[in-house]
């Protein structure tokens, strides 16, 4: 199984999410492990000039649209569009696969606090929060760590 991707599956701001992060995430839920392939490109733009990589030629020759997440299944059914594939995967859990745990409601479970303080679905915190004293990303001790200065004397 494949999926055709622009930069990655990465969580956006985006309203909606961002149609490669939610195809991917989808099929990660059902418990499929796509083979990823990265398209770049941009495909609002012409496809002669800025879509030439291998995998916008590849979604290309597949649907006759250079758009993407495109995906292949194992059975080479090709779908097209994240909304499809969305559909597709809930419709197709893999063999063993279990279902997204939700409450009794049906609701989805709840979402973690990002270290940020923004809240993200199904994602670890991009970096872990600083320890007092440990030492900065720039180098040197954090401020009020380490010895202090030695204060001038007075003047003779």
């Amino acid at each position: 199984m494949k999926l055709y991707v622009c930069w990655g599956t990465f969580a956006t701001p985006r309203p909606g999410g961002h149609p490669c992060g939610n195809a991917h995430r989808a099929l990660v839920e059902a418990g499929h492990r796509p083979e990823v392939v990265k398209a770049y490109g941009l495909a609002p733009l012409p496809d002669a000039v800025f879509n030439r990589t291998r995998g916008r030629q590849e979604a290309k020759r597949l649907t006759g649209s250079s758009q993407v997440p495109v995906l292949v299944t194992d059975d080479d059914e090709v779908i097209a569009d994240s909304a499809n594939i969305v559909a597709w995967a809930r419709a197709h859990p893999a063999a063993g696969a279990r279902a997204p745990r939700r409450s009794s409601s049906g609701a989805r479970p709840a979402r973690r606090a990002h270290s940020s303080g923004r809240r993200v679905e199904g994602r670890a915190p991009l970096r872990p929060p600083r320890r007092p004293g440990a030492a900065r990303p720039g180098g040197g001790p954090a401020p009020g760590a380490g010895a202090a200065s030695p204060r001038p004397g007075p003047r003779a």
